[in-house]
């Protein structure tokens, strides 16, 4: 980060008084006897002094900085109003924006009596600067913060594209409370328009006389550079191109809020924040807050290390893996590395494959009833204020405490379709301020008489309808995508158990998406580039279909019947109505804390084609409910099931606690307790060539041995994560991240370092 004093220069300071202490004036609209003295002493501390003329609205602008998007800028004032006519009880104080006769500025302003109001006062001509009158002024109300005899500290945001700022205001200069949000910069449309910024002063036309005010504790920071400190001490020795692990859940607020949707335009780079570092982007899901990354550095034992993290750039996108700076990069020196998907990411083409049923990016749901039990059998749409819930031939709307506000109890018949013998409502959806819901005669064979019909939010009535029997097909549910600019409907009956039909804005047929077999589909909705159906399971569908997850199996959380309908709650999480007696509304609420783990049910992943190496290094993270046996991590073998050429480092049954085994010197145990079931531990496991191999758990050493076989035998050249052979054999039952092997063997600072950055927290300090 940058912070540049008044004063002193730096980057994107503008001073306007001589370095190091001077004099010099500020910007004012002729409402001054004469133009303000800023006296700047060596500490960079700031004077204003100066006259109002009586009758005056005076505004002063005293330049400190070139205003930045993005930038955040702070400063605390001290007012000397007393000889003022009227004490200052009006004055205010806050940030200016100027540019020739246009202006903006807020800040606080003096309520009349002792107290602050948030406020702001701008212009263009011919009511601009050189005018004293005629401008535009907003009083926001009471300050959160400060009084009028001060000291008050405030602070300013701009917003990463430049065209709206925050006000904070404070009385400490570490506790902050918003004045303004998303505040716009009238009459400018971007900081870039603006010429001189800087703290503003506004005089009331009755407050004539002198005054003067101090300023101190300037600063102008970059709010898109976040600084990670890992302390000294941290690591036991240097450590030279280790991968660091960042959890970006530790990024500041604003940074989910700034960042590109894909993660684009991250950027990693040493202390001194222009030399790059290699990153490699594991995990990025925006709408969760959740990300990691890994960035190759050498991290010193006996002084801090910094490194910074940079976004905001909307011209930077994802980095390639081969370039200087990517994926590749950061895993040049291991053989094998397996994170959120099947790619080896040192860039080898040793890709893994996964023999048996396992996958990544998986989300655990929690089940969670949000409402009063409701009477309805088919389905829920949500518009992020208020629910709407559908029965078979109602449709109901609730707040947001469940409080039920309307009902339309003969939704067929206001849509005139009561004589057609249309009997039943499905799962509907809001798009564009209107309620979508598919209205059929159910059940019948062929379906024949199917309709969408769109419904007023507003108070439930009937708008308008489109006839969809021409394509022959039930209609449960239907959703908007809007990646394609499509409805999608499902189909509840055994002939739609592999189709998601289609249809444009105006419900023109477009065909249907093949899927693998989804039975008895209720719901559809659209989330982040994906389809989710409800029906006794959760399942995600890719868009063009070629990818069917279980998303989520519900059971045992207490919920009453069977998934109906469901809308997204645009963070993750969904509601659902569970069709029971009474039926009711959950929320599947998405917890992440295994969201790119590897988890397996049966098999294992392989990578095979790797180099035969006679001294290595293996490792990784694991999760287990229950110990099901000798429960293999990672093993280093080749493409057989034959056990006498590997080794392997497991979970072993005997003792519940980490093992090392191969076939001519048999177990290695690690010391400690037994491994507690539900727990997260990360293992390494490492041979020297010759005479020596080690377990160590959570970065420590607890098991070494001498005197063993050079493993693995035969050609060496596949490694195994969750199994430990070729036939799956000792499948791990259970959760893995982080797998690898390495050539050569780590020191126990680097597994140390490992743990700590990699499996636990507080490795770095973030600023």
């Amino acid at each position: 980060m940058f912070p540049h004093l008044i004063g002193r220069r730096g980057p994107g300071a503008y001073v306007p008084i001589a370095t190091g202490g001077g004099t010099g004036t500020g910007i004012g609209d002729g409402g001054s006897v004469e133009p303000p003295v800023v006296t700047t002493n060596a500490a960079g501390d700031v004077t204003v002094k100066g006259k109002i003329k009586p009758g005056s609205f005076g505004k002063i602008v005293v330049p400190l900085a070139t205003v930045q998007a993005g930038y955040r800028y702070t400063f605390r004032y001290t007012p000397h109003f007393s000889q003022l006519a009227q004490q200052g009880k009006l004055a205010m104080v806050g940030f200016g924006f100027k540019n020739n006769n246009d202006f903006h500025i807020v800040g606080l302003r003096g309520d009349g009596s002792t107290g602050l109001h948030k406020y702001k006062v701008y212009g263009t001509p011919p009511n601009g600067w050189n005018k004293d009158t005629g401008h535009t002024t907003s009083d926001g109300g009471a300050a959160a913060s400060g009084t009028q005899a001060g000291p008050n500290y405030i602070r300013l945001t701009v917003s990463v594209d430049g065209t709206t700022y925050m006000l904070e205001s404070g009385t400490d200069g570490s506790a902050w409370n918003t004045e303004y949000s998303g505040a716009s910069l009238s009459p400018f449309t971007n900081v870039s328009g603006v010429v001189n910024f800087g703290l503003a002063l506004w005089f009331n036309n009755a407050d004539a006389g002198p005054y003067s005010i101090s300023v101190d504790q300037f600063a102008a920071v970059s709010t898109t550079i976040a600084t990670f400190t890992i302390a000294s001490g941290a690591v036991s020795s240097d450590l030279t191109d280790f991968p660091v692990k960042v959890n970006l859940a530790d990024m500041p607020a604003n940074f989910w809020n700034e960042v590109k949707s894909d993660g684009g335009d991250i950027r990693l780079y040493a202390a001194d924040g222009t030399t790059q570092l290699p990153f490699d982007l594991t995990l990025f899901f925006q709408p969760g807050k959740v990300g990691e990354l890994f960035t190759k550095m050498n991290v010193a034992a006996a002084s801090n290390t910094v490194f910074k993290i940079k976004w905001g750039n909307a011209s930077l996108n994802l980095l390639p893996a081969t370039d200087t700076y990517g994926r590749n990069a950061v895993w040049s020196d291991y053989d094998a590395v397996i994170i959120n998907g099947l790619t080896n990411r040192n860039g080898s083409g040793h890709d893994a494959t996964i023999t048996g049923s396992g996958r990544f990016d998986y989300i655990n749901y929690s089940c969670t009833a949000v409402g009063s039990d409701v009477s309805a059998h088919e389905g829920v749409a949500y518009d992020g204020t208020y629910f709407y819930v559908i029965d078979t031939t109602t449709i109901e709307k609730y707040d947001a405490s469940w409080n039920l506000l309307l009902t339309n109890s003969s939704p067929i018949s206001g849509a005139g379709l009561s004589g057609s013998g249309a009997n039943h409502l499905g799962d509907g959806c809001i798009v564009g301020g209107e309620l979508f819901i598919p209205i059929e005669t159910y059940p019948s064979g062929p379906y024949s008489n199917q309709w969408v019909c769109v419904f007023d939010p507003g108070d439930l009535s009937f708008k308008r309808k489109y006839d969809i029997s021409a394509n022959a097909h039930e209609a449960a549910g239907i959703a908007w995508d809007p990646t394609n600019s499509r409805f999608v409907i499902v189909d509840f009956t055994s002939s739609g158990d592999t189709k998601i039909h289609k249809y444009d804005a105006s419900f023109s047929y477009l065909g249907f998406i093949t899927t693998a077999s989804i039975p008895s589909k209720q719901g559809i909705e659209f989330w982040n580039g994906n389809y989710y159906i409800s029906t006794g399971n959760f399942y995600r569908v890719s868009l063009d279909g070629s990818t069917t997850e279980t998303w989520a199996t519900i059971t045992g959380s207490g919920v009453n019947g069977f998934m109906e309908g469901l809308a997204s709650k645009g963070d993750g999480a969904f509601y659902v109505l569970f069709d029971g007696t009474p039926s009711a509304i959950y929320t599947l609420s998405p917890d992440y804390s295994q969201y790119g783990w590897l988890i397996l049910t049966s098999g294992c992943l392989k990578i095979t084609g790797l180099s035969k190496r006679t001294v290595w290094t293996m490792g990784a993270s694991e999760y287990q409910a229950t110990v099901q046996g000798n429960d293999s991590l990672v093993s280093y073998s080749d493409n057989s099931s034959d056990s006498g050429n590997r080794a392997t480092l497991l979970v072993r049954g005997a003792t519940s606690n980490f093992g090392a085994w191969n076939s001519a010197d048999s177990w290695l145990d690690s010391s400690g307790s037994a491994l507690v079931n539900g727990s997260r531990h990360r293992a390494a496991h490492t041979f020297n060539g010759t005479t020596n191999r080690k377990i160590y758990r959570d970065g420590a050493l607890t098991g070494t041995d001498t005197g063993t076989d050079q493993r693995p035998a035969g050609t060496g050249d596949t490694f195994y994560v969750g199994g430990s052979d070729s036939a799956a054999q000792e499948p791990f039952i259970g959760s893995l991240n982080y797998p690898y092997l390495r050539n050569g063997e780590l020191p126990a600072a680097w597994l140390a370092a490992e743990y700590a950055s990699w499996a636990s927290t507080g490795f770095y300090a973030v600023s």
